[in-house]
């Protein structure tokens, strides 16, 4: 939760600064360094949750085993 808000707050603060003059293409660059910044904080989160809790692994999920000896 902590990196969803922390992400949508530097991701508004740096689409805010971006200057209202600048023609579309100029501030795409600027956009797309705010959008890189949102996800890599996201991506970061997932991946930090996925090593300190490894029991959150879908490989260690067992909802897609389908335990033909048992006749199930």
């Amino acid at each position: 939760m902590l990196a969803f808000f922390l992400s949508n707050l530097l991701f508004k603060n740096l689409i805010g600064k971006i200057d209202s003059k600048l023609t579309l293409e100029e501030k795409i660059v600027p956009y797309q360094s705010a959008s890189i910044v949102r996800w890599v904080i996201l991506e970061g989160s997932a991946f930090m949750i996925l090593f300190l809790k490894p029991d959150f692994w879908i490989a260690d999920c067992n909802l897609f085993y389908n335990d033909k000896t048992n006749g199930k």
